[in-house]
């Protein structure tokens, strides 16, 4: 099964987002030394596979092919050229886990309600879907914008966060604001756990 750890590894830059078809295609250009075509990339959170390649003088400049699906349940409608995007390669055998299983596989889309100030830190509050609300527990695991992130506070639709500078420096959720989207992917534990809860329901 292909996972990612929600642990940021660089910070890409978007170079264009075209629709082809019945699909878009997003090229992102990143810091990576190499890549394989096929190989699986989380962008923003979303799994995506690198269809097209070619080096370019900062490192490797990628393609992606999206689907409606994806195009649907994620914010990338959002995303303009120019816009940076957190680039994360699939976990190895070799890997290390520092943070936690994440699939890339979004759940829906969420907004900044609230960003406050504690000491060097910052406390994100962020709106979520309906149907993420038996996954949404405090101390629980989130993946927001591909970022792995331990909940603080769980409300009725909504939940929050404490970023730490590190993060707030090297992933795209320090350059954000009040009222930008972003992907949420549920904690794939919590997600089994909702399910079978809900299979013995009566």
């Amino acid at each position: 099964m292909l996972m990612f750890t929600g642990i940021v590894e660089t910070l890409g830059r978007v170079v264009s987002l075209k629709k082809k078809s019945d699909e878009f295609s997003l090229t992102v250009q990143s810091s990576f030394p190499s890549l394989s075509l096929g190989e699986s990339i989380a962008v923003e959170g979303i799994c995506l596979t690198v269809a097209r390649k070619k080096r370019a003088q900062e490192g490797i400049q990628f393609s992606a092919d999206i689907s409606e699906e994806t195009w649907r349940k994620t914010n990338l409608r959002e995303i303009q050229t120019g816009s940076p995007v957190n680039l994360e390669r699939s976990l190895t055998l070799r890997s290390r886990l520092g943070g936690h299983f994440v699939q890339g596989h979004v759940d829906g889309v969420g907004e900044i309600l609230k960003i406050e100030s504690e000491a060097r830190s910052k406390l994100f509050t962020f709106s979520y879907p309906p149907s993420l609300e038996p996954m949404i527990v405090p101390k629980g695991s989130i993946s927001v914008s591909g970022v792995s992130l331990t909940i603080v506070c769980a409300a009725k639709r909504s939940f929050s966060v404490s970023l730490i500078p590190y993060t707030l420096r090297h992933t795209t959720l320090g350059q954000k604001k009040v009222g930008d989207r972003v992907n949420l992917e549920s904690d794939i534990l919590a997600r089994v756990a909702a399910a079978q809860l809900k299979r013995k329901k009566p």
